[in-house]
């Protein structure tokens, strides 16, 4: 699944930079590696990992400046 929007209410964001895309989906691996591809030159707010409730989630910005959050739903 590919989800795409601008800041979250009370935030201030800077043209350029207010573009957020959430992938999802069930290959744990696939979404490690296109993680992984991602961060590369970007900057790594939370490392893709398992979370408390299960499932593995991680959050960065590309070194364009694109926010991504890249996340594991049950399948």
């Amino acid at each position: 699944s590919l989800m795409a929007s601008d800041t979250v209410p009370g935030s201030e964001s800077t043209f350029g930079d207010n573009v957020r895309i959430t992938v999802t989906g069930t290959d744990t691996k696939s979404l490690a590696s296109f993680f992984n591809d991602l961060s590369q030159g970007g900057t790594v707010m939370m490392p893709f990992e398992k979370q408390v409730w299960g499932q593995e989630l991680g959050m960065l910005t590309d070194k364009f400046g694109t926010h991504w959050l890249i996340s594991v739903r049950a399948g």
